[in-house]
């Protein structure tokens, strides 16, 4: 928004915005100049000494929330995902880069 007011000249925001029904003025007057690879927008994840049966227990029951399911149309209407996905091979090594070189702090 601020680069929409003209606070700024340029900025980076999350693809969603594009998706909306019905933007808004400030919006409708951005033009992309650029887009990244897809990155994941949530990360959903789990205490390290958690017991490893209780973690197995829990990425079951996370992941039986699949796109189209009943299940998951009742517990995942009311937030804003559709489903979740175990990462393949290396998909978050890129955004461990960059915590690291942008020094991001580890929420703990």
């Amino acid at each position: 928004m601020a680069v929409a007011v003209g606070d700024y000249d340029a900025g980076a925001v999350c693809a969603d915005f594009e998706e909306e029904e019905n933007p808004s003025k400030l919006i409708r007057q951005l033009r992309v100049i650029a887009l990244t690879d897809p990155a994941p927008g949530w990360l959903m994840t789990i205490r390290r000494d958690l017991p490893a049966k209780d973690k197995e227990t829990l990425i079951k029951a996370i992941l039986a929330l699949s796109p189209g399911s009943s299940l998951s149309k009742k517990v995942l209407s009311m937030s804003p995902w559709h489903g979740f996905a175990k990462p393949k091979g290396n998909e978050l090594e890129k955004i461990e880069e960059l915590i690291h070189k942008y020094n991001i702090p580890e929420s703990i």
